[in-house]
Protein backbone atom coordinates (compact mmCIF):
# COMPACT_ATOMS: atom_id res chain seq x y z
CA UNK A 1 0.00 0.00 0.00
CA UNK A 2 1.01 3.37 -0.60
CA UNK A 3 2.03 6.24 1.40
CA UNK A 4 -0.89 8.64 1.88
CA UNK A 5 1.17 11.41 2.93
CA UNK A 6 1.79 12.79 0.13
CA UNK A 7 -2.19 12.87 -0.87
CA UNK A 8 -2.95 14.61 3.02
CA UNK A 9 -0.02 17.23 2.14
CA UNK A 10 -1.60 18.11 -1.05
CA UNK A 11 -5.38 18.06 0.71
CA UNK A 12 -3.31 20.08 3.49
CA UNK A 13 -1.49 23.22 1.36
CA UNK A 14 -4.83 23.59 -0.27
CA UNK A 15 -6.82 23.43 3.16
CA UNK A 16 -4.40 26.42 4.12
CA UNK A 17 -5.22 28.16 1.02
CA UNK A 18 -9.32 28.04 1.41
CA UNK A 19 -8.50 29.18 5.19
CA UNK A 20 -6.22 32.56 4.33
CA UNK A 21 -8.59 33.26 1.17
CA UNK A 22 -11.56 33.12 3.33
CA UNK A 23 -9.82 34.80 6.20
CA UNK A 24 -9.33 38.04 3.68
CA UNK A 25 -12.73 37.73 2.45
CA UNK A 26 -14.47 37.97 5.89
CA UNK A 27 -11.99 40.69 6.89
CA UNK A 28 -12.94 42.12 3.84
CA UNK A 29 -16.44 42.19 5.02
CA UNK A 30 -15.87 42.88 8.72
CA UNK A 31 -14.09 46.36 7.75
CA UNK A 32 -16.96 47.31 6.11
CA UNK A 33 -19.29 46.70 9.13
CA UNK A 34 -16.54 48.10 11.27
CA UNK A 35 -16.29 51.06 9.17
CA UNK A 36 -20.11 51.98 9.22
CA UNK A 37 -19.65 51.39 12.97
CA UNK A 38 -16.93 53.55 13.23
CA UNK A 39 -19.48 56.73 11.78
CA UNK A 40 -21.40 56.70 15.33
CA UNK A 41 -18.31 58.16 17.02
CA UNK A 42 -17.12 60.76 14.95
CA UNK A 43 -21.00 61.97 14.40
CA UNK A 44 -21.20 61.88 18.57
CA UNK A 45 -17.70 63.94 18.60
CA UNK A 46 -18.80 67.01 20.34
CA UNK A 47 -20.07 65.16 23.30
CA UNK A 48 -16.65 62.25 23.24
CA UNK A 49 -14.10 64.38 22.19
CA UNK A 50 -11.16 63.37 21.87
CA UNK A 51 -12.22 59.65 22.62
CA UNK A 52 -14.36 59.44 19.98
CA UNK A 53 -11.43 59.19 17.22
CA UNK A 54 -9.89 56.11 19.55
CA UNK A 55 -13.38 54.69 19.19
CA UNK A 56 -14.09 54.96 15.12
CA UNK A 57 -10.74 53.16 15.29
CA UNK A 58 -11.05 50.24 17.40
CA UNK A 59 -14.65 49.56 15.43
CA UNK A 60 -12.72 49.50 12.35
CA UNK A 61 -9.77 47.07 13.73
CA UNK A 62 -12.74 44.74 15.75
CA UNK A 63 -14.91 44.26 12.32
CA UNK A 64 -11.86 43.74 10.21
CA UNK A 65 -10.16 41.32 13.02
CA UNK A 66 -13.29 39.53 13.76
CA UNK A 67 -14.17 39.40 9.73
CA UNK A 68 -11.26 37.54 9.18
CA UNK A 69 -10.91 35.42 12.77
CA UNK A 70 -14.57 34.09 11.40
CA UNK A 71 -13.24 33.44 7.94
CA UNK A 72 -10.17 31.35 8.75
CA UNK A 73 -11.82 29.11 11.89
CA UNK A 74 -14.66 28.14 9.63
CA UNK A 75 -15.34 24.53 9.31
CA UNK A 76 -13.81 22.98 6.12
CA UNK A 77 -14.63 19.41 5.62
CA UNK A 78 -11.30 17.12 4.57
CA UNK A 79 -13.66 15.75 1.88
CA UNK A 80 -14.51 19.15 0.79
CA UNK A 81 -10.96 20.31 0.91
CA UNK A 82 -9.36 17.05 -1.38
CA UNK A 83 -12.49 17.89 -4.54
CA UNK A 84 -11.02 21.12 -4.31
CA UNK A 85 -7.19 20.00 -4.50
CA UNK A 86 -8.48 17.63 -7.20
CA UNK A 87 -9.99 20.43 -8.92
CA UNK A 88 -7.57 22.88 -8.31
CA UNK A 89 -4.87 20.69 -10.00
CA UNK A 90 -6.94 19.30 -12.35
CA UNK A 91 -6.34 14.99 -10.93
CA UNK A 92 -9.95 14.20 -12.03
CA UNK A 93 -10.85 13.61 -8.72
CA UNK A 94 -7.73 11.42 -7.67
CA UNK A 95 -7.12 12.82 -4.51
CA UNK A 96 -10.85 12.51 -3.02
CA UNK A 97 -11.58 9.11 -4.31
CA UNK A 98 -8.31 7.53 -3.31
CA UNK A 99 -8.37 9.17 0.03
CA UNK A 100 -12.23 7.88 0.71
CA UNK A 101 -11.16 4.18 0.02
CA UNK A 102 -7.70 4.03 1.58
CA UNK A 103 -9.24 3.21 4.78
CA UNK A 104 -12.22 0.78 3.97
CA UNK A 105 -11.34 -2.60 4.78
CA UNK A 106 -13.28 -4.12 1.37
CA UNK A 107 -10.46 -2.74 -0.71
CA UNK A 108 -9.44 -4.31 -4.51
CA UNK A 109 -6.67 -4.69 -5.81
CA UNK A 110 -7.89 -2.11 -8.29
CA UNK A 111 -8.13 0.51 -5.74
CA UNK A 112 -4.43 -0.05 -4.38
CA UNK A 113 -3.27 0.78 -8.16
CA UNK A 114 -5.77 3.98 -7.97
CA UNK A 115 -4.08 5.31 -4.88
CA UNK A 116 -1.05 4.47 -5.89
CA UNK A 117 -1.84 6.50 -9.23
CA UNK A 118 -2.79 9.37 -7.34
CA UNK A 119 0.03 9.31 -5.12
CA UNK A 120 2.58 9.45 -8.05
CA UNK A 121 -0.14 12.38 -9.40
CA UNK A 122 0.35 14.33 -6.50
CA UNK A 123 3.97 13.71 -5.76
CA UNK A 124 4.50 15.48 -9.54
CA UNK A 125 2.73 18.58 -8.69
CA UNK A 126 4.34 21.58 -7.92
CA UNK A 127 3.41 23.78 -5.18
CA UNK A 128 0.74 26.63 -6.55
CA UNK A 129 -2.10 28.78 -5.47
CA UNK A 130 -5.33 26.96 -6.60
CA UNK A 131 -7.53 28.71 -4.51
CA UNK A 132 -8.66 32.15 -6.22
CA UNK A 133 -9.11 35.33 -4.90
CA UNK A 134 -12.47 36.62 -4.50
CA UNK A 135 -13.51 39.82 -3.59
CA UNK A 136 -17.23 40.49 -1.57
CA UNK A 137 -19.44 42.68 -2.89
CA UNK A 138 -19.07 44.59 0.37
CA UNK A 139 -15.87 45.98 -0.51
CA UNK A 140 -16.51 48.24 -3.48
CA UNK A 141 -18.22 50.11 -0.77
CA UNK A 142 -15.78 50.14 2.02
CA UNK A 143 -14.20 53.62 0.77
CA UNK A 144 -17.59 55.05 0.83
CA UNK A 145 -17.93 55.18 4.51
CA UNK A 146 -14.06 55.56 4.72
CA UNK A 147 -14.44 58.95 3.23
CA UNK A 148 -17.55 60.23 5.10
CA UNK A 149 -15.87 59.29 8.27
CA UNK A 150 -12.71 61.42 7.14
CA UNK A 151 -15.32 64.51 6.06
CA UNK A 152 -16.34 63.91 9.69
CA UNK A 153 -13.18 63.66 11.49
CA UNK A 154 -12.14 67.04 9.85
CA UNK A 155 -14.94 68.96 10.02
CA UNK A 156 -16.06 70.64 13.06
CA UNK A 157 -18.01 68.88 15.54
CA UNK A 158 -22.08 68.66 14.94
CA UNK A 159 -23.09 70.24 17.89
CA UNK A 160 -26.22 68.13 19.09
CA UNK A 161 -29.65 69.01 20.17
CA UNK A 162 -30.44 69.89 23.64
CA UNK A 163 -33.15 68.13 24.66
CA UNK A 164 -34.71 70.35 27.88
CA UNK A 165 -38.37 71.39 28.33
CA UNK A 166 -39.14 74.86 28.43
CA UNK A 167 -38.86 76.45 32.12
CA UNK A 168 -42.53 77.00 33.59
CA UNK A 169 -41.41 77.79 37.12
CA UNK A 170 -39.61 80.69 35.56
CA UNK A 171 -42.41 82.15 33.56
CA UNK A 172 -44.29 81.71 37.41
CA UNK A 173 -42.12 84.12 39.47
CA UNK A 174 -42.74 86.79 36.70
CA UNK A 175 -45.95 86.77 36.97
CA UNK A 176 -46.24 87.26 40.75
CA UNK A 177 -43.98 90.13 40.23
CA UNK A 178 -46.03 91.57 37.86
CA UNK A 179 -48.81 91.37 40.46
CA UNK A 180 -46.94 92.95 42.96
CA UNK A 181 -45.91 95.90 41.25
CA UNK A 182 -49.51 96.55 40.57
CA UNK A 183 -50.79 95.98 43.90
CA UNK A 184 -47.67 97.81 45.76
CA UNK A 185 -46.32 97.14 48.99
Amino acid sequence: MPDLTILQRAVADVSRQIRVRRAEFYGLRGLFGGSLCALLPLVLRDSLGWQSFLWAGVCLAVGALAGAGIGFFMRLPAGEAARLADRGYGLQDRISTALEWADRPDRTPLVDGLVADAVARAQSLEGRRVIPRRVPREARFVPVPLALGLALALAPAIPLPQGSLPSLSGARQEDEDKQQERTGN
